[in-house]
């Protein structure tokens, strides 16, 4: 979707790195490098990356559903982030 890694990751990133940021870092959000990307799109995304797994999709089914709904129009399940 955006053609940019996650956490700035390349190949030379070591890989102790790395992990240390997928489990304690937030990622950016995908608009930040592609503002095309529509909201309920990121929304998806972002549902996918959090670090709660009580706050991410429970089974790929959900995912899929989540990702019919989108391409139907329909509201999706995952929530916008917003500013506080």
């Amino acid at each position: 979707l955006t053609l940019h890694p996650l956490f700035d990751a390349t190949d030379e990133t070591p890989t102790p790195e790395l992990m240390l940021k997928i489990q304690s870092v937030e990622p950016d959000r995908p608009t930040r490098w592609n503002p095309q990307i529509p909201g309920d799109v990121e929304a998806i995304v972002l549902k996918c990356l959090s670090k709660d797994r009580e706050q991410r999709y429970r089974s790929a089914r959900e995912l899929t559903e989540d990702l019919v709904r989108w391409q139907q129009g329909e509201p999706v399940t995952a929530a916008r982030t917003t500013l506080r």
